[in-house]
């Protein structure tokens, strides 16, 4: 496959003999501390939701943070995790309230009211590749054992211009079954990963190019995904061998999009 710096050349793939699985390994391309707070009283959760704004598809990979207000304008940091493949994220063993329940938000000039031991949550990305973004409400844990769902927030992309930087790794080649050996239907077994530089929206596999007669039977365009900050994705193309042909060459082809909606082509045009 050729996707950018994931797809600079053509590979070449040895046909195995029959029911012989052939691995071949080839790679295109040269929860912060807790602080202890209320007497070390922990208790009580806080979940939800980060997605990106423009689509609404959710965000894998991203700090959610929860920091508490302590007094004299101060505030503490309590917990950081990272949300999910599904964009979730759980916030456990947080303290419960000390101060009062908060007045109606938001607070009017002059309004008086001490937020002790309620959250402000919030969520950023190590790369910028979107906007800080919080919860516009303060949350409150009142009762040990409580569990505060629904505190969802939305991310604006922030892009650069340039494309996201995908690899390839291909993995087993190998005959699906008896029948696809007698069809001489091929199995090839890819990697799709993200680099660590950027993310990437809407992978899609378009097609293949391929030496010696050999013909990509999986339908194209293929949806692959979404890829987070160094995620991958696994996908399996069927190629049909005519007989005869022991080895053959292969570029494949695909599409992919920045948060931001732009679209990149995989290889890219010379």
């Amino acid at each position: 496959m050729n996707i950018r710096a994931l797809l600079t050349g053509r590979l070449v793939l040895a046909i195995p003999s029959l029911f012989i699985m052939t691995l071949f390994a080839c790679t295109f391309a040269s929860t912060g501390s807790a602080t202890e707070f209320q007497d070390g009283q922990l208790s009580g959760s806080i979940s939800g939701k980060v997605t990106n704004a423009l689509d609404g598809h959710p965000l894998q990979g991203v700090h959610v943070a929860a920091t508490v207000f302590v007094g004299d304008y101060s505030w503490s940091l309590i917990t950081t995790v990272e949300t999910d493949a599904g964009g979730f994220y759980t916030l456990a063993d947080l303290p419960v309230a000390t101060g009062p329940p908060p007045p109606p938000q938001p607070l009017w000039m002059g309004s008086v009211w001490d937020p002790s031991g309620y959250y402000f949550i919030s969520a950023y990305t190590d790369d910028g590749s979107y906007a800080p973004v919080s919860y516009g409400n303060y949350v409150a844990i009142t009762s040990p054992g409580q569990s505060v769902s629904g505190i969802d927030m939305a991310m604006t992309p922030t892009c650069s211009g340039a494309a996201p930087d995908l690899r390839l790794i291909v993995g087993d080649i190998y005959w699906g079954s008896y029948a696809d050996y007698q069809a001489r239907r091929l199995s090839v077994a890819y990697t799709i990963a993200d680099a660590g530089t950027s993310r990437a929206v809407n992978v899609k596999i378009t097609g293949a190019s391929n030496s010696n007669g050999v013909t990509l039977t999986t339908a194209v365009p293929s949806f692959q995904g979404y890829l987070g900050l160094g995620g991958n994705l696994q996908t399996t193309l069927v190629y049909d061998v005519p007989e005869g042909v022991s080895w053959f060459q292969t570029s494949v082809h695909a599409t992919a999009e920045d948060p931001c909606g732009n679209q990149f082509v995989y290889p890219p045009a010379d």
